[in-house]
């Protein structure tokens, strides 16, 4: 099932491509803001992250990230619902189901034509994953807050801070950095007397990304992202090289890529070696040109 997903997604990719060959100068001219985190445009993108090699635990894991963008005067909202397949340590047998949802509210402090554009915002996750952890130990403390987490017991708020510069059209880069806590009580453990536990996430997460233009609509880029959650010591810093195309077809932006990402540095059990980051993206025009 796995690799059928993989075949299909390149399937996809070259039936895409044969179909952009009438729309080449539409792409290029799209090339450059089709990587836009900050476009000031609708957008639905389908992105899967397959990951192995983790660490101290047989198996796979698979995240597929349904993602959709809507500018709202200078506010731009990106809600994210992603579903995942998580290796269970204790068994090795797999968990799958929905993770946590998350929106993302971005103010652009510059204007959406500015080849330097600065967003930041709140973020909010809701605890909306089908599988949570509730084995606990002594003093009501997680034995292995990995076993079966597809998300957290509780909210999480924050915010976020992104950079996109595009000053050149043949080289585009900038960074993602949010950070998010717990708030409330976990709805599921407890301690040894009953009482609910307080939510105790703290998580970081950095994003650097970088494009260079080939010219027709093909790119090279790469966007991994370094997680960091301080509560649990779990760290994964990863880098990665892909390949992107982007099309137009009529009014919308198609930017499909593939990027394997290695980790030069990771601490904690199930944190991936290698993964393979791909997606599915598409700007909606309409009326604009």
């Amino acid at each position: 099932m796995r690799s059928l997903k993989f075949i299909v997604l390149f399937s996809v990719f070259l039936s895409f491509s044969l179909l952009a060959q009438d729309e080449k100068s539409g792409a290029a001219d799209a090339s450059a803001n089709a990587n836009n985190p900050l476009a000031d445009l609708k957008a639905f993108n389908i992105q899967f992250n397959y990951q192995t090699g983790l660490t101290g635990v047989d198996g796979m894991n698979m995240v597929t990230s349904f993602r959709y963008a809507q500018p709202v005067g200078k506010i731009l909202f990106r809600a994210t619902l992603p579903t995942l397949t998580v290796n269970r340590p204790s068994d090795n047998s797999s968990v799958t189901g929905l993770g946590d949802f998350n929106l993302f509210a971005t103010y652009l402090a510059t204007s959406s034509s500015s080849p330097v554009q600065f967003g930041v915002g709140p973020m909010v996750f809701a605890p909306t994953s089908t599988a949570v952890s509730t084995v606990s130990g002594p003093g009501g403390s997680l034995v292995n807050n990995y076993d079966v987490s597809l998300g957290a017991n509780n909210w999480q708020v924050g915010g976020a801070l992104v950079l996109f510069i595009a000053k050149s059209k043949m080289f585009q880069w900038g960074g993602l950095v949010t950070w998010t806590v717990g708030v409330g009580e976990d709805s599921e453990l407890t301690d040894n007397q009953g009482n609910a536990l307080d939510a105790d996430e703290n998580l970081a997460a950095i994003q650097p990304f970088y494009f260079f233009q080939l010219g027709k609509g093909n790119y090279l880029r790469g966007a991994p992202i370094w997680t960091m959650d301080f509560t649990n010591s779990k760290y994964n810093f990863p880098i990665g090289i892909g390949y992107g195309k982007v099309l137009k077809l009529g009014s919308t932006v198609f930017n499909l890529f593939i990027e394997p990402q290695y980790a030069v540095y990771s601490q904690g059990v199930g944190q991936s070696s290698f993964q393979i980051f791909s997606s599915i993206n598409m700007q909606f025009y309409g009326g604009k040109k």
